[in-house]
């Protein structure tokens, strides 16, 4: 079983409660162990990443929302992805594999939908593949 570090749990701060819930729900799910890299981002990293073509909007759901919150996470694949046995540079190799995040977001969903929380996946974006993405909606 899988459980998120120091750094995931810090990630979290200011991440809506509800995408907090399904995605560590999603870590038990989860065939992959998977660490948060960010949640709340403020305008100069966003216009960074705009610039650096990582990010498509300077509407981020990661920028503070109207309830005070950040509405997105992302992740990385982290551990014995190829389930070997061992960590090492085979490892490294798949960290940003979209199988990968498709296999983890597949126990994220089911924890969105258990939670009966709608969440939106990166990778599922019609524009382009953002597999460490996940944003909670509220329609």
């Amino acid at each position: 079983m899988f459980t998120f570090g120091f750094r995931s749990r810090q990630n979290l701060h200011h991440v809506q409660p509800d995408l907090i819930l399904v995605v560590s729900r999603g870590l038990l799910y989860s065939p992959h162990n998977f660490a948060i890299t960010e949640g709340l981002r403020f305008m100069p990293r966003q216009q960074k990443l705009v610039n650096a073509g990582f990010s498509r909007t300077l509407n981020s759901k990661h920028l503070f929302q109207g309830d005070g919150f950040s509405h997105a996470i992302d992740i990385v694949a982290v551990g014995d992805l190829n389930k070997d046995g061992c960590i090492d540079a085979q490892d490294k190799s798949l960290t940003w594999a979209e199988d990968i995040y498709t296999e983890i977001a597949g126990g994220i969903k089911k924890a969105s939908r258990e939670l009966r929380i709608k969440i939106r996946w990166g990778g599922d974006f019609k524009s382009f593949f953002d597999g460490p993405h996940f944003e909670v909606v509220y329609a």
